[in-house]
């Protein structure tokens, strides 16, 4: 569990044509601005972050382009979660719940589905909180499963056994369950690092 999602699909309110896909980080700068205003609901992001946007602008243009909301948390932390096999990362800090169908290495969802995965599933849940100044959105990135601002939502968890954990999100207005899915994974410790 972290603070901050190393991948999450979104787009910015105050740029509304950058930062799409799988590695939204204009998403995650207009966030940062506005957590630091109290969260209004009319927050973009907007000016005193241009710095950060122009740069992030700049590395989108590089050889790898999908370094990720934080390319050096990244490139320390995803080796080890292989290393190690861990097999979820969850985090919050955007506000909406966002979840990807199977594992991610380097920017790409490298297979479909949370049955035996080879890798680290990574997942959002952070729309507990006051609304996100970005925009949910899965469509355009292709490999997002589930996009949710609202209802606002909490994270249920349980793990029945040694290979089988559920994941519910379950809605703070009325207790219904907004997603569901099942991690079930038979054999636990380093996952094969994929070829690129």
């Amino acid at each position: 569990m972290s603070h901050f999602p190393m991948y999450l699909t979104a787009k910015s309110n105050s740029t509304p044509n950058e930062g799409t896909g799988a590695f939204a980080d204009e998403a995650w700068w207009t966030a940062e601005k506005c957590e630091g205003e109290g969260h209004a609901r009319n927050c973009t992001g907007g000016d005193g972050w241009a710095a950060q946007h122009e740069e992030l602008k700049q590395r989108a243009k590089s050889a790898n382009p999908h370094a990720g909301i934080s390319p050096a948390a990244n490139a320390d932390l995803e080796p080890i979660f292989y290393e190690y096999g861990v097999d979820i990362y969850w985090a919050g800090h955007i506000h909406f719940y966002n979840r990807f169908d199977g594992p991610i290495f380097k920017g790409k969802v490298i297979s479909k589905g949370t049955v035996n995965p080879k890798g680290t599933i990574h997942s959002c849940t952070g729309n507990g909180g006051p609304p996100s100044p970005s925009k949910c959105t899965c469509a355009e990135a292709g490999e997002c499963t589930k996009c949710i601002a609202g209802p606002y939502s909490y994270t249920r968890f349980t793990a029945f056994n040694a290979t089988d954990i559920l994941w519910e999100q379950i809605s703070n207005k009325d207790n219904s369950v907004v997603d569901s899915w099942t991690l079930h994974q038979e054999s636990h410790g380093k996952f094969p690092t994929p070829a690129w």
